[in-house]
């Protein structure tokens, strides 16, 4: 199952299964997910995460859950903001920013990962800026992570 959290009001046509906590057209499951993804455990072999997570107060949390619900090497996928972007500071309801080098704090093959702050395991796949033609554009961070679990 492919699920789209955050959705909004532009599903990806994509998904199986799309969450957002604003009940627009398409949206499967409306729920905060600051109070968990209501999702059997390895249940998810995909989850998008596009431009919400910078929305959310309690980061580590809410990656516990998508790793929860994530199967075996299922992909967490999605775009964040970089901090050096305008937009990343434009919206009044981002709670955090990040850098390309964010994720490694979940990946234990890294210097940050090794510092073991966060009990479940993420593999940083990639983790980069999009690349525009045109400089007056935003260039979010593109990442994908591949859950760990043993």
């Amino acid at each position: 199952m492919r699920v789209e959290i955050g959705a909004g009001k532009n599903r990806r046509p994509d998904t199986d299964l799309a969450i957002d906590q604003q009940p627009f057209d398409g949206i499967d499951i409306v729920t905060d997910l600051e109070t968990g993804i209501p999702l059997k455990d390895n249940s998810a072999s995909k989850v998008y995460a596009i431009h919400v997570l910078e929305h959310i107060r309690n980061l580590p949390e809410l990656m516990a859950e998508i790793h929860r619900i994530l199967k075996p090497n299922g992909i967490l996928t999605g775009k964040v903001p970089h901090y050096k972007d305008t937009q990343a500071f434009v919206d009044p309801t981002h709670k955090r920013f990040f850098a390309i080098g964010s994720w490694d704090y979940w990946d234990r093959t890294t210097v940050y990962g090794n510092f073991g702050y966060f009990d479940v395991r993420f593999r940083v796949n990639y983790s980069k800026r999009v690349r525009r033609i045109q400089f007056w554009k935003p260039r979010p961070i593109r990442f994908e992570l591949e859950a760990i679990k043993n």
